[in-house]
Parts: C-alpha cells; structure tokens; sequence
C-alpha cells in the first residue's frame, strides 16, 4: 500500500488487519532455548518490524521496502517516526497504529478478532474487514 495525502484511517486498518490475517503469524525473532547455571531460558520471541520468512508486524506492514533499514529494530514506531524521517509519512496514522501493534504483537492469533475489531471501535472505524479475513488459524506441526 502506498500511502499518500489522500489516505484514510479505515484504508490503513483494512490494509494492515487483511495483510495479518493472511499472513496467519506474529513476526517476531526466532525463539532459542538456552542454559544459564542449569536453569533453561528462552531467548527471542520479540516482535519486530520485519520478522523472518518475510514476516511483518503490524507497523512493518506501512513501512516501504526502500525506507527499511535493520536500525528501526528494537524501536518504538514513534521512535522510528522521529528518527527516520523518511517515515513522515506514517505519522497521520500514529494513534491507529500503535493500537493495531498492541492487538497484533499483544495477542495469540485465536484472539486477533476481537483484538482488531477492539480498535475499529476506539478509532471509530468499520470492522468488516475482519470478518472478511477470519481463517481457520494455523497450528504447529
């Protein structure tokens, strides 16, 4: 999606929530197991902004492929907004964001529904993207 001047809150949910759901994943950093005095620990599972295998979190999803550096990593999407101003362009859509972000990192996938219909309620938009997106969720094998 390009974003423009002209581009609405209700195009940007729409975008993001069917982008995620058919995507079917978190993006997040892969998950080790590690020992430390004979405790184990988990290392990984952060949400990132380009994830693995192409993932992308809900924020990654409006970030261009030529504005996307690695430092954006480990930031907050205001952060990044600030600090890369190459990413003006997101900043109209800053509250829509971080909300999408909260539902989508915050969350199982089972939960997505509720969670994004959650934020087309606070931001006063139409949900029935949602609904037209709902899929059987992925299990691991």
């Amino acid at each position: 999606m390009q974003i423009t001047y002209e581009t609405t809150q209700q195009q940007v949910f729409d975008h993001v929530v069917s982008f995620l759901f058919k995507q079917g994943v978190r993006s997040v950093t892969p998950r080790t197991e590690i020992e430390v005095y004979g405790v184990t620990r988990v290392r990984g599972g952060s949400c990132v902004y380009r994830g693995p295998k192409g993932m992308r979190c809900a924020a990654g999803v409006l970030i261009r492929d030529e504005d996307y550096v690695p430092e954006m990593e480990v930031n907050s999407i205001g952060s990044i907004i600030k600090n890369f101003p190459v990413l003006n362009y997101l900043h109209p859509f800053l509250p829509l964001i971080k909300s999408l972000q909260v539902a989508h990192d915050g969350s199982d996938v089972t939960y997505w529904p509720a969670r994004f219909a959650n934020v087309a309620r606070e931001h006063a938009l139409d949900p029935r993207v949602i609904y037209d997106n709902v899929r059987p969720v992925r299990t691991k094998a």
